[in-house]
């Protein structure tokens, strides 16, 4: 019995040597096993050796110095989901994305959302995009194409159809932008910046707040004839229109009549004078005959001579009784309006001094010294003598 279990005992004993040969205990094949950690061989059971296995060469799981394994980053190679040194892999940012020069997924890089280059909502320098005014382009999201025009943008300013206060400031200066950046300087107290300046620089019509300028137009009429020397004195604007000092003056451009001038003759010669809304004036020391106040002709009509507005020399003699004083007396016995009135008109009784005419006051120039004293006279004339003759 003893021996035959020695027997057996060396028969397992011999398989198990067998098997150790043939596989080895590192993992390898063939040789036998090196139990000696010795610094160059890699077919040990757990410790490391100097050039192989766990330390430098990649395996399964682990990552080695060099090269890319299944999940990990290496060096130099970019694997599955982890960014390495300069190259972009799946998901994650590599070391030029987002950086100075480049556009990657959705975040801005140098140039996007700067000065140059146009991205989504926001201005740039020079390019429209959506709904941003930027350089010098139209601010497509807002106006129209060609506001930058003044025939566009200027004419619904004036006419009232756009209040350029809501973007550009309550006083034009700021805002989206400044208007003075854009007009001449002194463009607010230019009168002519927006109306008229076709025959004159006063700002009279024409050209009327819609670019008109036939004379029929009630809103250009005879402006000019009121505002130049044309037979009488040259009358500022404040006869009949409160004047502005400026674009943004209370009751002018901005108020609650847009493309309206209101007619305004406190300031002038006929402060009782009346707009009738027909075109016409009444109440007027300057259309009446030199003693009551008159009415207008049409301001799109004209005056063609003395007798429109008072007796002349070629009026009847009832004419002449509504004349004040001895004006009938004198005219006749065939006294000249220029013997008496030598500063206004010359000798063929047309008119030289227009500022001296219809100007609010009497302007008497007795011949031969004679004095007037503006309610009596003393001269010797028509071979009479007056001393303090009353008129």
């Amino acid at each position: 019995m003893s021996r035959s279990m020695s027997l057996s005992g060396a028969f397992y004993l011999s398989i198990f040597v067998l098997l150790l040969t043939a596989c080895g205990t590192d993992g390898t094949t063939g040789g036998p096993p090196d139990f000696v950690n010795d610094g160059d061989s890699a077919d040990d059971g757990d410790a490391p050796d100097g050039d192989l296995s766990d330390g430098d060469l990649s395996d399964g799981d682990l990552a080695d110095g060099d090269v890319a394994d299944g999940d990990m980053p290496d060096g130099d190679a970019a694997d599955g989901d982890v960014p390495d040194g300069d190259e972009s892999d799946g998901d994650a940012p590599d070391g030029d994305a987002p950086d100075g020069d480049e556009n990657d997924g959705d975040a801005p890089d140098g140039d996007v959302s700067d000065g140059d280059t146009t991205d989504g909502d926001v201005p740039d320098g020079d390019t429209t995009d959506g709904d941003v005014a930027d350089g010098d382009d139209d601010q497509s999201g807002f106006h129209p194409a060609g506001w930058a025009n003044p025939a566009q943008h200027g004419a619904a300013f004036k006419l009232g159809e756009s209040d350029c206060r809501n973007c550009h400031g309550q006083n034009l200066d700021g805002g989206a932008r400044s208007c003075d950046s854009c007009h001449s300087s002194g463009w607010r107290n230019d009168c002519a910046f927006c109306h008229g300046g076709a025959d004159n620089q006063t700002g009279a019509p024409p050209v009327d707040l819609r670019g008109r300028t036939a004379r029929d137009e009630t809103t250009v009429g005879a402006h000019t004839t009121h505002v130049t020397a044309a037979g009488h004195l040259a009358y500022d604007c404040s006869q009949c229109h409160a004047k502005p000092d400026d674009v943004l003056s209370p009751g002018h451009t901005l108020d609650a009549t847009p493309g309206q001038a209101e007619l305004v003759f406190a300031a002038g010669l006929s402060p009782q004078g009346v707009f009738n809304g027909d075109a016409a004036c009444s109440s007027l020391y300057c259309h009446g005959d030199g003693r009551t106040a008159g009415a207008s002709p049409a301001f799109t009509g004209t005056i063609d001579s003395c007798s429109t507005c008072h007796p002349f020399m070629s009026s009847t003699s009832d004419a002449w009784a509504t004349m004040s004083g001895d004006h009938r007396k004198h005219l006749r016995e065939g006294i000249a309006c220029h013997e008496c009135h030598g500063p206004v008109l010359n000798d063929d009784e047309t008119i030289k001094a227009p500022e001296l005419h219809v100007n609010g006051q009497k302007n008497v120039l007795l011949p031969s010294g004679g004095v007037w004293n503006g309610s009596n006279c003393t001269v010797v004339c028509h071979g009479e003598t007056h001393f303090a003759q009353g008129w």
